[in-house]
């Protein structure tokens, strides 16, 4: 796994992320085109979407000030 500073700021920019990483929407309905072929008990099932690039997008709203701040606190 791996940690971003920065970015994203907001759910679009996550979006953005999520759509490079994926290479689609992240709540993009998929459009199934009907078949008029016949299918059987033994006709494989389409496979599960893949998991989500993202696990958890977190914005920390805080400023540099504070953060040294409470470090200086804890020290």
């Amino acid at each position: 796994g791996w940690i971003l500073d920065g970015f994203p700021v907001d759910i679009s920019q996550a979006q953005m992320l999520e759509k490079a990483l994926y290479g689609t929407e992240p709540d993009q309905a998929e459009t199934k085109t009907q078949s008029n072929l016949a299918t059987g008990k033994n006709t494989p099932k389409d496979p599960p979407p893949p998991p989500p690039a993202l696990d958890l997008v977190v914005l920390l709203d805080i400023s540099d000030e504070q953060v040294l701040e409470r470090a200086a606190h804890q020290a």
